[in-house]
């Protein structure tokens, strides 16, 4: 036992995955940005890129400065008009026009007064809420350690400090931290390793989330697939093994193989993530989910698998003989990917563009939940990598609402035990998984409920940051 927690102990330290100690560490340095494209990237490359894991000492300042850009910038434009896409149900987002126009309300409250408060209380806010998300991505994962625990670790890395605490069982709080993980992981008890295992899932999610929001908001990066491997290469470090393989080979590598009953022959009828509505005289968009992300040209099989859309393929037990599997090319998987990223950034890019063109005294904007909830809601459809799929949905989510919004949406969060949460999460994508590619489906039908559940979240962050900047 003593040994297996050194050997945690450090991986935490070095930052490294799975492996033995090198002779020499060489010094952490602050992000390497992702290229621009990942056009000339193989899609298994033979080694996996050497990422740095500490990020700028001034990464929540930074972010802070943005959401004040943001805030700036919708005043000199005439404030924002957020509008509900078609797409939404009263049975999943009740009277979504009041509820948007709520959200627009607070924003514009927020765009008014961010002002007045001091940078320090917006920095805290932010930290804050960095952390919730977490603490509450990590628990829906059944991974992570209590919210003390996370708290203190997601200071240190937000701050460019590095990770210290490692002494256990002296740390505050030690045993009611062992009773949570246990908890987490539906266990009476853990051992000293296994709640060391549960901080280095902490501190791997962490470091993929600020990863990915340093360069999509903070550096105005772009969402390419090249930013998607590097992030899970560093979420998946010292990912426990799947199918008895370790983490080093599919960190950052598309996946290779599907189950044979999963084989489903993809359709080609609609590559455009929204269809225009002729019913009135404005250019309003109607979210529609594509069926097969591939060019029209091309007469290949659908990436999508049946059953559960929360656990991921070689992670899910399966009762009785092991299920067939079939092999697939990862450059498959990496175009599906591709394409899905591509038709994302044709829309935003019209969303911005009519909102440049549009000469009035309010700034339109097609909505960004929607938009943003059918992004992931595809990606966990298409689950181009092995493992850690759902995890890095919601750093997307996250990351692409910061940036455009300067909010985010916390997903399972609850008062209790975060079983609640979790449920109603785990149900959702569920519900989403089976309409997808069926005639419920159609029109956005096959994520509406999640985009439901992505805009009562971020109305209560609103809700929050409205609170903190309070009123004039």
């Amino acid at each position: 036992m003593a040994s297996e927690y050194e050997a945690v102990r450090w991986r935490i330290l070095s930052g490294r995955g799975a492996g033995r100690p090198s002779s020499a560490l060489s010094p952490l340095a602050t992000m390497n940005p992702p290229p621009a494209s990942s056009s000339s990237t193989s899609a298994n490359p033979s080694q996996p890129t050497n990422l740095p894991l500490l990020i700028s000492t001034s990464f929540i300042e930074t972010l802070a400065n943005h959401v004040k850009t943001l805030s700036e910038a919708r005043i000199s434009k005439g404030f924002l008009h957020l509008h509900p896409a078609p797409i939404h149900r009263s049975r999943y987002l009740a009277d979504p026009p009041q509820q948007y126009q709520h959200i627009t309300d607070l924003l514009r409250r927020i765009d008014i007064n961010l002002f007045n408060i001091s940078p320090f209380k917006l920095q805290t806010f932010l930290s804050s809420l960095l952390t919730r998300l977490v603490h509450d991505s990590t628990r829906l994962s059944r991974t992570g350690t209590d919210l003390p625990t996370t708290q203190r670790i997601c200071a240190a890395i937000f701050a460019g400090a590095g990770i210290t605490e490692l002494n256990l069982p002296n740390t505050p709080g030690f045993h009611s931290e062992v009773d949570a993980v246990a908890r987490q992981q539906g266990r009476t008890t853990v051992a000293l390793a296994g709640v060391l295992r549960a901080r280095e899932q902490v501190v791997h999610y962490t470091n993929a989330l600020a990863y990915f929001i340093q360069w999509v908001v903070c550096e105005s990066g772009e969402l390419t697939t090249e930013l998607l491997r590097d992030t899970h290469r560093i979420l998946t470090r010292a990912h426990e093994p799947v199918d008895g393989m370790p983490c080093e080979p599919f960190g950052g590598r598309y996946r290779d193989y599907q189950l044979v009953s999963d084989v489903v022959i993809g359709s080609h009828e609609n590559d455009s993530v929204y269809d225009s509505n002729d019913d009135n005289d404005t250019e309003t968009i109607t979210p529609t989910t594509p069926r097969n992300l591939h060019s029209r040209a091309s007469d290949t099989t659908d990436l999508s698998r049946a059953g559960s859309i929360y656990h991921d393929v070689a992670e899910e037990p399966h009762s009785g003989p092991t299920p067939l599997r079939e092999s697939i090319d990862p450059r498959e998987v990496e175009a599906y990917t591709a394409k899905l990223i591509d038709t994302y950034h044709a829309q935003l890019s019209l969303d911005r563009h009519s909102r440049q063109a549009d000469n009035v005294a309010e700034c339109t904007l097609s909505d960004p939940f929607a938009l943003t909830a059918w992004l992931c809601s595809e990606f966990l459809h298409v689950r181009p990598f092995v493992a850690g799929n759902e995890e890095i949905s919601r750093i997307m989510l996250t990351g692409i609402l910061l940036r455009e919004l300067g909010v985010a949406a916390v997903i399972g969060r609850d008062d209790g035990d975060g079983e609640a949460g979790r449920a109603e999460y785990t149900e959702i994508l569920e519900r989403c998984q089976q309409r997808h590619g069926t005639t419920e489906g159609e029109d956005g039908g096959s994520y509406a409920e999640f985009a439901g559940l992505v805009v009562r979240r971020a109305t209560a962050c609103v809700e929050d940051l409205a609170a903190v900047v309070g009123s004039s």
